[in-house]
């Protein structure tokens, strides 16, 4: 268990980095919890960052990629500034969620980033299209992270990727995007409770014109 005290914003945080269990005290004064929640924190207690800046599997994918990752030049983060990152994090940040322009189990450095992030006392997440996904890989996240999430594509290589991670032992997610092709396939499936068996969680994700996206595959909210 991680114990933080903000000392700027009078608060007191806990993050279980086995489980992912946090919670936070309300504003203290004169030693006592107030009850009334802080309005932020001193430092993020998560970061999202993006160390991916190409994408090996944006020829082979079928998603409208929010981050056209088929058009990105450029060299993924370096493992010199990742560990800068953590470096100034250690002690405030409990959690940070890897992502960019492409799966993060394809970076150079994953088994670095995720090692360095641990000896930091910082819990790595991430997610990916499980394309490139292996079972040494699914064993880095084992003993790595604190989850990892799949986008649902609708494809071969999605339900394999699940299925190595949950075999592996990783608290495993999935990330559905909801839109005008996927909506009636994930009521369906809420219906017949037919997600894959073991899943930790269904995350819902609203599709959005940006990147590859498309204003006519844009949920309309008063859908009937």
């Amino acid at each position: 268990m991680i114990r933080k005290v903000d000392k700027k914003n009078k608060f007191v945080s806990v993050f279980d980095s086995d489980t992912g269990f946090y919670m936070r005290s309300g504003i203290i004064e004169n030693g006592k919890d107030t009850g009334i929640d802080p309005f932020m924190a001193s430092y993020p207690e998560l970061l999202d960052i993006g160390v991916m800046q190409t994408c090996v599997c944006s020829h082979k994918c079928n998603a409208d990629c929010y981050q056209k990752a088929i058009d990105r030049t450029g060299n993924n983060m370096s493992l010199e500034d990742y560990e800068s990152i953590m470096r100034q994090s250690k002690g405030k940040m409990f959690s940070v969620a890897l992502g960019g322009a492409g799966d993060v189990d394809t970076h150079e450095n994953f088994e670095d980033i995720l090692k360095i992030s641990r000896e930091y006392n910082i819990v790595p997440n991430f997610t990916t299209s499980g394309i490139a996904m292996t079972k040494e890989k699914a064993e880095l996240c084992k003993k790595y992270c604190g989850a990892v999430a799949v986008s649902e594509h609708f494809s071969n290589y999605t339900n394999k990727a699940l299925t190595l991670l949950m075999e592996a032992g990783v608290k495993t997610n999935i990330h559905y995007v909801l839109s005008n092709k996927t909506i009636n396939t994930a009521i369906d499936r809420l219906k017949h409770n037919s997600f894959m068996p073991g899943i930790n969680a269904v995350v819902f994700l609203t599709y959005k014109n940006v990147g590859l996206g498309t204003e006519d595959n844009v949920l309309n909210w008063n859908r009937r």
